[in-house]
């Protein structure tokens, strides 16, 4: 199935939302391309989607 949209999410801290993601199964690519205010994560099922400090 090809990729619909990519979703991005809002938190208040980056390291607390990335620890929970990556205990639920999420993957961090090495390459990041969006500095200190957003993290890119694939979910389980390899779609993408971002993080971006609130």
């Amino acid at each position: 199935m090809p990729q619909q949209i990519r979703l991005d999410f809002e938190v208040d801290d980056l390291d607390e939302a990335e620890a929970l993601l990556l205990e639920l199964g999420a993957t961090k690519p090495e390459y990041q391309p969006g500095g200190h205010r957003r993290r890119i994560f694939t979910g389980p099922a390899g779609h993408p989607f971002c993080l971006t400090r609130g």
